[in-house]
């Protein structure tokens, strides 16, 4: 399959179909983006990013 884990930069978790939705990305050196079926708010995106230090963006496949 390519690479080792170890080499790995960003590891991708959730549902690869997912057409639009959300992604959170955990992590500046490495990060961990998970895919959510789901849209937020202006305001829950600043809160998650001030509670937790998460990035919260808007996602399509398209």
């Amino acid at each position: 399959m390519g690479q080792p884990i170890d080499d790995l930069k960003v590891a991708h978790f959730g549902i690869p179909k997912i057409k639009n939705g959300s992604r959170i990305k955990i992590g500046k050196l490495h990060t961990l983006n998970i895919n959510v079926d789901h849209h937020f708010n202006w305001f829950q995106k600043k809160m998650i990013k001030w509670c937790f230090g998460f990035t919260v963006e808007d996602y399509s496949e398209e």
